[in-house]
C-alpha cells in the first residue's frame, strides 16, 4: 500500500525550496484530500520534498478508455507555481506516450502560457477532459485503434506502480471513492476556462534540444499541428460540455485564471454604442458632453472668423 513518507530516501536528489513554494503545494494537497475529485486522486511521494507526485485517472465514459485506470506522474518546479509543471502517464493507454511529458499549452513546453492560479486540480481534470481528443501527430500523442485502447482500458486496471506499491484498482478504491453521479452533474468553471486556453502544441520531438534553436523550423511545426489539433479538440470539448448539461457553479472567481478586456470608446462608436451598466452610462453622456462641447467651440470659432473678415471688409 502507498504511504505518503516524510523523510527523503538515499537516492533521491533533494529539491530546496521556499517556504512559500512547499507551502502552497501542501495547501492544494489538503484541498484535494479535502474536496477529492471523483475521475482522480493524486499525492505527493515526499511529504518532505513535496516536488514528484503521483496520481491515477480513470478513463472519461462513453470512450475508448470507459473503464480504464491510468498512473502517471507530475513533476513540480522549485519556483512553482511560478513555473508550470510536467506531466506524463506511466501506464498504456494508446492516447499518450508513456514516460513522457504531455505537451500542452500550459505546461513546462510554454512556460510563457501558464498562469500561477492554475494548479494541480487544473491540470489533472484538464487531462482528463483532454483523453478523447485526436492525437493528429501531436508531440508524444498517439491515434492508436478503438480496439487496442479497449484492450489497454481493461489491462490498466491490473497495472502495479512499483513507487506506490500498489495496483491501479487498489489505488482507485482507497483514494477515489467519490460518487460520480453527483459529481459529474457539476459544472467547473476552472475546466471550462482552461480547457477554452489549453491545446495540444506540435513542437520538437526531442525534449534536450534547446527551444530556442532552429526557431523558423519549430514555428513551422507549430503551424501544421496546432492549426489541425485546435479546431478537431475545440469541437470535441463542446461536444462534451454540451453532452453532459451541467448547471453552473459558484466557484469563487480569484480561483479562476486572469483574463484580460478592453474598454476603449472610439468617437465613431458613441452615438452608436448602448450602455450595459451604469458606469459605462456615465462615460457615454462625459464622452458626449465633451463632443458637443467640442463643436461649439469650433462653431464659435468659426463665426468669430467669419464676423472679423466682414467687419475689416
Amino acid at each position: 500500500m502507498h504511504q505518503v513518507v516524510t523523510r527523503g530516501s538515499s537516492n533521491t536528489t533533494p529539491n530546496i525550496g521556499t517556504a512559500q513554494n512547499i507551502s502552497r503545494i501542501l495547501r492544494e494537497y489538503r484541498e484535494i484530500q479535502k474536496d477529492p475529485s471523483p475521475y482522480w486522486c493524486a499525492y505527493p511521494i515526499c511529504m518532505d520534498e513535496p516536488y514528484e507526485w503521483h496520481f491515477t485517472i480513470k478513463g472519461p465514459t462513453s470512450s475508448d478508455f470507459e473503464g480504464g485506470i491510468y498512473h502517471g506522474r507530475i513533476i513540480l518546479p522549485q519556483s512553482y507555481p511560478f513555473s508550470p509543471p510536467s506531466i506524463m502517464l506511466l501506464t498504456q493507454n494508446g492516447r499518450f506516450e508513456i514516460g513522457k511529458k504531455i505537451c500542452l499549452s500550459a505546461s513546462n513546453y510554454h512556460p510563457e502560457l501558464w498562469q500561477p492560479a492554475w494548479g494541480i486540480r487544473t491540470m489533472l481534470d484538464a487531462l482528463h477532459a483532454f483523453f478523447p481528443t485526436p492525437g493528429e501527430g501531436a508531440v508524444h500523442s498517439l491515434d492508436w485503434s478503438s480496439e487496442i485502447r479497449t484492450k489497454l482500458a481493461k489491462d490498466s486496471v491490473k497495472w502495479y506502480c512499483n513507487t506506490c506499491k500498489e495496483t491501479n484498482k487498489e489505488i482507485s478504491e482507497r483514494l477515489c471513492m467519490v460518487d460520480t453521479n453527483i459529481s459529474s452533474s457539476l459544472s467547473n468553471p476552472l475546466i471550462d476556462h482552461f480547457m477554452n486556453s489549453i491545446k495540444n502544441v506540435n513542437v520538437t520531438e526531442d525534449e534536450t534540444i534547446n527551444c530556442t534553436k532552429d526557431t523558423k523550423n519549430l514555428s513551422e511545426e507549430n503551424d501544421l499541428g496546432c492549426s489541425t489539433n485546435n479546431e478537431i479538440e475545440k469541437k470535441s470539448e463542446e461536444e462534451v460540455l454540451r453532452d453532459n448539461h451541467p448547471p453552473k457553479s459558484n466557484i469563487p472567481t480569484h480561483r479562476l485564471p486572469p483574463s484580460t478586456s478592453q474598454n476603449f470608446i472610439s468617437w465613431n462608436s458613441i452615438l452608436l454604442r448602448k450602455p450595459s451598466n451604469i458606469h459605462e452610462f456615465l462615460l457615454f453622456i462625459m464622452d458626449l458632453l465633451i463632443f458637443i462641447l467640442f463643436v461649439s467651440i469650433i462653431v464659435c470659432l468659426i463665426k468669430f472668423i467669419l464676423q472679423s473678415t466682414i467687419s475689416l471688409l
